[in-house]
Parts: structure tokens; C-alpha cells; sequence
């Protein structure tokens, strides 16, 4: 049942009002940390993909990443 909802997800949702994802969206999620962490050498493995086959589907994450320049020193301890 991809992407349909049953009688369980509907319930699950009503009780924790978490939105119902398709299977392969864990997939992604799970590429996506990989690429954040600096560890995308672990996903083709993971993932169960060969080297260029992740390198082309999670390429527009990964250049994502490698665009953020963001200054987080506001998160140092102000002593």
C-alpha cells in the first residue's frame, strides 16, 4: 500500500499527528544524514547502492551542503 492510507495510519496519525510517509522516504532521510555528517562514503553501502549510482541521486543534497555557509559562534558559551 504506497502511499495510500489504512485503517492503522489513519489511527496513528489521529493519536501522534504524524503524517503518513512512503517506505523510501527513510531512504533519503538516511542519505541525507550520511551527506550532513561528512560520511557519504558510508551511504553506498548502507543504501545498498553502488558508488555512482548514490553519487547521482543524492548529488543535489550533497551540493546543497556544500553551499551552507552559515555562522554558528552564536552557540559558544559566552563566558
Amino acid at each position: 500500500m504506497y502511499g495510500y492510507w489504512d485503517d492503522e495510519d489513519i489511527g496513528y496519525y489521529l493519536v501522534y499527528k504524524t503524517p503518513y510517509r512512503i517506505p523510501y522516504t527513510l531512504r533519503h532521510t538516511r542519505a541525507a544524514d550520511l551527506i550532513s555528517q561528512g560520511q557519504a562514503d558510508k551511504g553506498p553501502r548502507e543504501l545498498g547502492h553502488t558508488r555512482a549510482m548514490f553519487e547521482s541521486n543524492y548529488a543535489e543534497i550533497s551540493e546543497e551542503y556544500k553551499n551552507i555557509d552559515e555562522d554558528y559562534s552564536f552557540l559558544e558559551s559566552r563566558a
